[in-house]
């Protein structure tokens, strides 16, 4: 037999329709699960203390089929004067955390990183700084929330059903951890960009009576946070779309 025979192509047109038979099979195949994200919530929140503006929080919270389920994922950018925080937070489908990545650049800089990941009851982080590094393990009772000193996206995830009484927070950057009680404090209208929503009013209360304020949209979406005790006020900058 001649070693350049193909058994099985009569022709040499036979391969190219094979080839075209497999592109039109390729496309047809599910698409990955990247292209299968739902954009939740997404937008800028002016950040003030007392009523001076200090900075912005440009923010995005997609939802994604995960493991049979639904996870989120949150990534946001915060600047204050001369630093910036890059933070990454991935969770279940009641607002657990799974990972967590936290940046700080001052000047261009790097100052501090944390990395962490979460499995059922407990929430491992590294921290490394110009002093070194720590790992800490938090073990986390029901309702386990995530939250930043300095970011408020995360509150989107203390709302997400079911609804829960009390939680179980952790700040891997501050290195604190707390049970809060969550109450529902009804609907109230606060104006947004040029406009006014109805809202619902949501509050993470502390053991010393301390509230973290919470406004949302119909849909959960983040309208304005409050933490009185710092005199810190994030509010969307123009109603959502």
């Amino acid at each position: 037999m001649n070693p350049r025979t193909r058994v099985g192509y009569p022709n040499r047109m036979r391969p190219v329709h094979l080839l075209l038979a497999v592109a039109a099979c390729a496309a047809a195949l599910p698409r990955p699960a990247a292209a299968q994200e739902t954009a939740v919530d997404e937008g800028t929140l002016v950040i003030t203390r007392n009523g001076a503006a200090i900075g912005r929080e440009a923010y995005r919270i997609v939802a994604a089929a995960a493991g049979g389920g639904q996870a989120y994922r949150a990534t946001a950018t915060l600047s204050f004067d001369s630093a910036r925080i890059s933070l990454r937070l991935t969770t279940d489908s009641a607002g657990a955390p799974l990972s967590y990545e936290a940046e700080v650049r001052v000047h261009g800089r790097l100052a501090s990183r944390v990395d962490g990941n979460g499995r059922p009851g407990l929430f491992s982080t590294l921290a490394k700084t110009a002093d070194g590094e720590s790992a800490r393990d938090y073990v986390m009772g029901p309702g386990p929330l995530l939250l930043d000193a300095d970011a408020f996206d995360p509150y989107f995830f203390a709302l997400l059903p079911p609804r829960r009484t009390r939680v179980s927070v952790i700040d891997p950057r501050a290195g604190t951890q707390a049970t809060l009680r969550l109450e529902d404090r009804g609907s109230e209208p606060i104006r947004v960009g040029r406009g006014t929503i109805t809202a619902r009013h949501f509050a993470l209360v502390g053991a010393d009576g301390a509230s973290r304020d919470v406004w949302v949209d119909g849909q959960g979406r983040l309208l304005r946070v409050a933490i009185p005790a710092r005199g810190l006020v994030a509010q969307r900058d123009e109603a959502p779309r």
